[in-house]
């Protein structure tokens, strides 16, 4: 009786300590096999929603600020500065705002910009105008860096028209006839002189000694062809035409001094040729890069959609005075 009383006893005592025995051995274990905690990312300098703040960007903005003058750090306060920035970012965003049609102009324009800065600006500086080009450029269009022949003329005009009478042309003729001798007769006097007062009906020249000022061989002027043909058939100064007969008029034209032509020597526009040959080399450079990043990239282009959207409302530009701003 004795034996049986105390065995169940000693079991309940038995089994307590197995789960005892179990259970510190499940913490020894887990104590043992858990997993480390995750140490701290050494270039997350903070967060902020979002956001985060990272040790690169932290080193970009430092060399911002120091890039073209000392300036003392404190990278404490840098960090509150980047901190508070993020805060307007990040309620920025939660406002929609970086959708706005400004906001988002101003980006592509941004990434267009550094595209071309990468992309194409290398080859644009990388552009050069050799001597030899210079040279080959001035011998193909020496034409462009002649000053053509110039003469200065007088002249004496008396109108005709179609319909007028023979007799009235002969009299007008006769007219002329008498100031050409007059005019060969006059020494030291501008152009014609007070003969053209007396004389001449072209109003802007006759109170001039009918002085029409330089003209350029090759140009036209207002002027019959026939006037400023014979002025550069003359050889000498003062020499006067004989009466030319157009379908307006009746001429007379004297020779007051003449320029021959010249040919501007490439050592005096060597520069100027160099920057306008270059400009014009880098613009072709760009018209090349856009092509070939037109050939690149996949486009369709729907016509339909396009003449469906109105056009806007009359703007306040002035034609011919404003132009409307352009793609970058």
């Amino acid at each position: 009786m004795k034996n049986s009383y105390f065995k169940p006893k000693y079991l309940v005592i038995a089994g307590g300590c197995i789960i005892l025995l179990v259970l510190a051995s499940l913490l020894l274990f887990r104590d043992k096999f858990q997993s480390p905690p995750e140490k701290p990312d050494p270039d997350l300098l903070a967060k902020v929603g979002s956001h985060e703040i990272r040790a690169e960007q932290f080193r970009a903005e430092m060399a911002r600020r120091t890039r073209f003058r000392a300036v003392k750090i404190d990278k404490r306060q840098l960090l509150e500065e980047m901190i508070n920035y993020e805060t307007f970012l990040v309620k920025a965003f939660k406002a929609g705002l970086d959708k706005d049609p400004e906001v988002v102009r101003s980006y592509r324009n941004l990434l267009v910009g550094k595209l071309k800065q990468h992309q194409l600006t290398p080859r644009i500086e990388a552009a050069t105008m050799s001597d030899e080009d210079i040279q080959a450029h001035y011998e193909a269009n020496v034409d462009a860096y002649t000053q053509p022949a110039k003469i200065r003329i007088a002249i004496i005009y008396m109108k005709t028209h179609p319909t007028m009478s023979s007799e009235k042309v002969s009299g007008l003729k006769g007219r002329m006839a008498e100031a050409r001798e007059k005019a060969l007769e006059l020494s030291n006097v501008r152009g014609f002189g007070a003969l053209s007062i007396n004389y001449s009906e072209d109003q802007t020249s006759r109170y001039k000694g009918g002085d029409i000022g330089w003209v350029e061989e090759g140009r036209k002027y207002r002027w019959n062809p026939a006037v400023i043909s014979a002025g550069f058939s003359m050889e000498k100064k003062d020499d006067i035409s004989d009466i030319i007969t157009t379908d307006n008029g009746l001429y007379l034209v004297k020779l007051m001094d003449q320029r021959k032509s010249l040919v501007t020597p490439l050592k005096k526009v060597k520069t100027r040729i160099r920057h306008k040959q270059l400009l014009e080399k880098r613009k072709a450079i760009e018209k090349a890069f856009q092509k070939k990043i037109r050939a690149a990239t996949e486009i369709e282009i729907y016509p339909e959609a396009l003449e469906a959207i109105p056009l806007p409302a009359s703007s306040g530009l002035v034609p011919g005075k404003q132009k409307p701003p352009t793609l970058p």
